[in-house]
C-alpha cells in the first residue's frame, strides 16, 4: 500500500513509475540464467519480475551479499528502464547490496525506505535479547549473541524425546530445551536435522557480521534513506548516518 500510494502521488507530479519485484521461476533452481517479465499493473504502471534462486541458496548469500541470479536479472530492468532514480523499499537476499551496487555502478541516485526494523536488526526486532528496547547501534551493540539468542528461542523449539521434530516458526512454549536429550533418543533422520540446524548456529557469528556490513555499505552507498518515525532517524544518526542523507516523513498527526 505504501509503495502504491507514493507512485499515484509521483504521478501527479509529473514522475513516471516503475516497480520492479523479485520472483520465483520454477526450473532454475541454483542457475545464473537472466529473466525478466514485463507486465502492466494498476493506473498504467509497469512492473517487472526479476528472477531470484527457487531454493535459498548458500547461507552466506542469505546472510551477506545476497541472491546473484537476482542481481544478475534486476541488470536487464536497470538495461531497459535507465531510470532517474532507484527507490529500495525491501532488503532481503533477493533485494540486496548486491542491487545496490549495480545501481551504484551505473551512476543512478539511490534512495531507501527504512519500513521495520528487520533492515538493520538481525534479529528483527530491535529488542535486545527479547527484553529491552535497543538503539541499533550495530557498532557497538551484542548483534550477533543476541540474533543467536532470538533464533533459538523464538524459532527453533527442540521437542521432548519421541515427538515430532518441527518446521521453523512453531513456538518455544512447552518444549523441551534439552539438546543432549534428543540427540539421545532421536533417530537418524531427526539427528540429522537437529545437526544441521547446530551447524548453521555454529557458523551464525560470521553469517550476523557479513549482514552488518552489508547493511552498514547500504547506509553509506544510499543518497537518501526515507525515516517514517523519529526512531528511525535516531537510529540512522547512531549509525553514521549524516543528518541531511535522512528524510523524516511525519503523519498530520504528529
Amino acid at each position: 500500500m505504501y509503495v502504491k500510494g507514493l507512485a499515484a502521488e509521483l504521478q501527479k507530479m509529473g514522475v513516471e513509475n516503475v516497480v520492479a519485484a523479485p520472483a520465483l521461476w520454477k526450473g532454475n533452481r541454483g542457475s545464473r540464467i537472466e529473466g525478466v517479465k514485463r507486465s502492466e499493473g494498476e493506473g498504467g504502471v509497469r512492473v517487472w519480475r526479476f528472477r531470484c534462486r527457487e531454493s535459498g541458496g548458500d547461507l552466506g548469500e542469505i546472510y551477506g551479499e545476497g541472491d546473484p541470479v537476482a542481481a544478475e536479472s534486476f541488470k536487464q530492468v536497470l538495461d531497459e528502464e535507465k531510470p532517474d532514480i532507484v527507490h529500495f523499499h525491501a532488503w532481503s537476499p533477493a533485494v540486496s547490496i548486491l542491487l545496490v551496487r549495480e545501481v551504484k555502478r551505473r551512476g543512478i541516485r539511490i534512495v531507501q525506505t527504512y519500513h521495520t526494523p528487520t533492515l538493520s536488526c538481525p534479529r528483527g526486532t530491535l529488542m535486545r535479547w527479547g527484553k529491552v528496547v535497543c538503539d541499533g547501534n550495530l557498532a557497538e551493540r551484542p548483534c550477533v549473541p543476541c540474533a543467536i539468542q532470538g533464533k533459538l528461542f523464538q524459532k527453533y523449539r527442540i521437542p521432548d524425546a519421541g515427538s515430532r521434530m518441527p518446521s521453523i516458526g512453531k513456538s518455544l512454549k512447552g518444549s523441551s530445551l534439552n539438546p543432549e536429550s534428543k540427540i539421545r533418543n532421536s533417530k537418524g533422520s531427526k539427528l540429522s536435522v537437529l545437526t544441521s540446524k547446530l551447524i548453521t548456529m555454529l557458523r551464525m557469528p560470521g553469517l550476523i557480521r557479513r549482514r552488518t556490513e552489508a547493511v552498514r555499505e547500504l547506509f553509506r552507498t544510499a543518497d537518501k534513506i526515507v525515516a517514517l518515525n523519529q526512531w528511525t532517524k535516531q537510529l540512522l544518526r547512531v549509525n553514521g548516518v549524516e543528518e541531511g542523507k535522512v528524510e523524516l516523513i511525519t503523519s498530520n498527526k504528529e
